[in-house]
């Protein structure tokens, strides 16, 4: 059967669009809808994410020395953050306090939050002092958090 659709649009070369493509934009149809593009984004992110809490957790992506004073540590904690950018519902955060029992970080936004009982579970094994100095999340690690059930942290 011959190539029925016209030659635009059977050609992958954008030098049949020129300059017109810039300033009169260009429609692109495909054959998913929104809702199935949002269904599938969102399963091969569930997956991804349950796959990073199975054993061996990552740890940390980096670390800072906070400063002494306020002022400077502020500007430090958002200069590095800024090198660490949120993904959806998945926030960076600065660890500022961390015990096997709590963490207390703050985010990008600057809201200090605190992580406590099953938000840990699945850091737990960097909260230990026999944790790899690389990879325990100590005062100064940046790490990922997000809001589990609504309010609680993990």
């Amino acid at each position: 059967m011959p190539n029925t659709w016209p030659k635009w649009r059977a050609s992958s070369s954008t030098s049949n669009f020129k300059d017109e493509t810039y300033t009169r934009g260009l429609n692109v149809y495909t054959t998913i809808t929104r809702a199935d593009q949002d269904a599938a984004y969102l399963a091969l992110r569930r997956g991804v994410m349950d796959y990073e809490k199975t054993p061996p957790v990552p740890g940390p992506e980096s670390y800072i020395d906070i400063p002494a004073t306020k002022d400077e540590a502020d500007d430090a904690i958002e200069t590095e953050l800024a090198d660490h950018p949120d993904s959806d519902d998945i926030l960076a955060a600065m660890v500022l306090t961390a015990t096997p029992q709590k963490i207390t970080a703050v985010t990008t936004s600057g809201e200090e939050i605190a992580i406590t009982g099953a938000g840990l579970a699945f850091a737990q094994s960097w909260l230990s002092d026999k944790a790899a100095p690389a990879k325990r999340i100590r005062r100064g690690a940046v790490i990922r958090v997000s809001q589990e059930g609504g309010s609680a942290w993990a």
